[in-house]
Protein backbone atom coordinates (compact mmCIF):
# COMPACT_ATOMS: atom_id res chain seq x y z
CA UNK A 1 0.00 0.00 0.00
CA UNK A 2 2.72 2.48 0.98
CA UNK A 3 4.35 2.20 -2.40
CA UNK A 4 1.37 3.22 -4.43
CA UNK A 5 1.02 5.89 -2.43
CA UNK A 6 4.30 7.20 -2.88
CA UNK A 7 3.91 6.60 -6.61
CA UNK A 8 0.54 8.44 -6.87
CA UNK A 9 2.32 11.06 -4.82
CA UNK A 10 5.12 11.59 -7.18
CA UNK A 11 2.73 11.29 -10.13
CA UNK A 12 1.12 14.39 -8.61
CA UNK A 13 3.77 16.43 -8.03
CA UNK A 14 4.90 16.08 -11.36
CA UNK A 15 1.50 16.93 -13.14
CA UNK A 16 1.45 20.02 -10.73
CA UNK A 17 5.10 20.74 -11.74
CA UNK A 18 4.38 21.12 -15.64
CA UNK A 19 1.91 22.83 -15.22
CA UNK A 20 3.76 25.42 -14.25
CA UNK A 21 5.92 24.71 -16.58
CA UNK A 22 3.19 25.03 -19.08
CA UNK A 23 2.05 28.43 -17.92
CA UNK A 24 5.51 30.38 -18.22
CA UNK A 25 5.53 31.38 -21.93
CA UNK A 26 1.99 32.81 -21.40
CA UNK A 27 3.36 34.87 -18.48
CA UNK A 28 6.37 35.69 -20.10
CA UNK A 29 3.99 37.53 -23.00
CA UNK A 30 2.79 40.71 -21.56
CA UNK A 31 0.12 43.02 -22.54
CA UNK A 32 0.90 45.82 -24.78
CA UNK A 33 -1.15 48.36 -25.38
CA UNK A 34 -2.09 51.19 -28.39
CA UNK A 35 -4.28 53.59 -27.43
CA UNK A 36 -5.88 56.13 -29.83
CA UNK A 37 -8.87 59.25 -29.27
CA UNK A 38 -10.04 61.43 -31.21
CA UNK A 39 -11.49 64.89 -30.79
CA UNK A 40 -11.32 68.44 -32.39
CA UNK A 41 -10.33 66.86 -35.73
CA UNK A 42 -7.95 65.50 -34.27
CA UNK A 43 -6.28 61.68 -33.19
CA UNK A 44 -3.93 61.23 -30.54
CA UNK A 45 -2.53 57.43 -30.15
CA UNK A 46 0.22 56.31 -27.88
CA UNK A 47 1.36 52.86 -27.46
CA UNK A 48 2.35 51.94 -23.47
CA UNK A 49 4.80 48.54 -24.21
CA UNK A 50 8.09 48.09 -23.73
CA UNK A 51 10.41 48.41 -26.85
CA UNK A 52 13.53 49.82 -27.75
CA UNK A 53 12.79 50.90 -31.28
CA UNK A 54 9.27 51.54 -32.27
CA UNK A 55 7.67 52.36 -36.08
CA UNK A 56 4.49 53.73 -36.75
CA UNK A 57 2.07 53.31 -39.89
CA UNK A 58 -0.84 55.56 -40.61
CA UNK A 59 -3.61 53.77 -43.12
CA UNK A 60 -1.03 51.12 -43.90
CA UNK A 61 2.10 53.69 -44.76
CA UNK A 62 5.53 54.03 -42.92
CA UNK A 63 5.45 57.27 -41.16
CA UNK A 64 9.28 57.69 -40.77
CA UNK A 65 9.25 61.05 -38.50
CA UNK A 66 7.01 59.64 -35.89
CA UNK A 67 9.74 56.86 -35.29
CA UNK A 68 10.26 56.06 -31.88
CA UNK A 69 8.13 58.17 -30.32
CA UNK A 70 5.82 56.71 -28.12
CA UNK A 71 2.92 59.11 -29.12
CA UNK A 72 1.55 60.24 -31.99
CA UNK A 73 -1.29 63.14 -33.19
CA UNK A 74 -2.80 63.61 -36.66
CA UNK A 75 -5.52 66.05 -38.05
CA UNK A 76 -8.25 64.52 -39.42
CA UNK A 77 -11.69 65.19 -41.26
CA UNK A 78 -14.35 64.26 -39.02
CA UNK A 79 -15.68 60.84 -40.23
CA UNK A 80 -12.77 59.80 -41.60
CA UNK A 81 -11.51 56.00 -40.48
CA UNK A 82 -7.83 56.00 -39.34
CA UNK A 83 -5.65 53.11 -38.94
CA UNK A 84 -2.59 53.21 -36.92
CA UNK A 85 0.09 50.77 -36.14
CA UNK A 86 2.65 50.62 -33.90
CA UNK A 87 5.45 48.10 -34.36
CA UNK A 88 8.22 47.38 -31.70
CA UNK A 89 11.21 46.13 -31.26
CA UNK A 90 12.79 44.58 -27.97
CA UNK A 91 15.22 42.26 -26.80
CA UNK A 92 12.03 39.31 -26.63
CA UNK A 93 11.22 40.16 -29.88
CA UNK A 94 8.79 41.81 -31.82
CA UNK A 95 4.91 42.32 -32.07
CA UNK A 96 2.63 44.81 -33.44
CA UNK A 97 -0.72 46.58 -32.14
CA UNK A 98 -3.18 48.04 -34.36
CA UNK A 99 -6.27 50.29 -33.85
CA UNK A 100 -8.93 51.85 -35.78
CA UNK A 101 -10.49 55.26 -35.19
CA UNK A 102 -13.11 57.75 -36.81
CA UNK A 103 -12.15 61.41 -36.76
CA UNK A 104 -14.26 63.28 -34.38
CA UNK A 105 -15.10 66.99 -33.94
CA UNK A 106 -16.36 66.67 -30.43
CA UNK A 107 -14.78 68.30 -27.35
CA UNK A 108 -11.95 66.58 -25.06
CA UNK A 109 -13.97 64.96 -22.41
Amino acid sequence: MRKSSVALAGVAMAVIAGSFVAAAPAQAAGPYYLTCESWSSTVWCEDTGPRTTITWKLNGNAVPSWNNLTSVRSSCRPGDRMAFAATRVYPGGTTTDTHSITCTNLPPR
